[in-house]
């Protein structure tokens, strides 16, 4: 491996800025493409425990890096729309 040289430094800070930020209806504009999990379970409003939960019932999207796990605030938003309930007001 060749050692980084300070071009390539320069280089990576410049990477950033050639990706745009993300809109998203669950974040907002993020300025990321991916969440942690802490960042999704803040952003959809529940305790990571129950994002664990949902995750591990293949219940929510997430993407693995070996044992790092993430979300796309695109899926979290796709996700949000899927599992909307409606309901109906019976009365006078």
């Amino acid at each position: 491996m060749m050692p980084a040289t300070p071009n390539d430094s320069r280089d990576a800070e410049h990477i950033s800025d050639d990706i745009p930020e993300r809109e998203s209806a669950v974040g907002g504009s993020t300025g990321k493409l991916l969440l942690t999990e802490r960042e999704a379970a803040a952003v959809l409003s529940i305790s990571p425990r129950k994002l664990w939960e949902l995750r591990m019932c293949r219940k929510i999207p997430c993407i693995r890096f070996g044992r790092a796990v993430r979300y796309d605030p695109e899926d979290l938003t796709a996700w949000i729309k899927s599992n909307k309930t409606r309901t109906t007001m019976t009365g006078a």
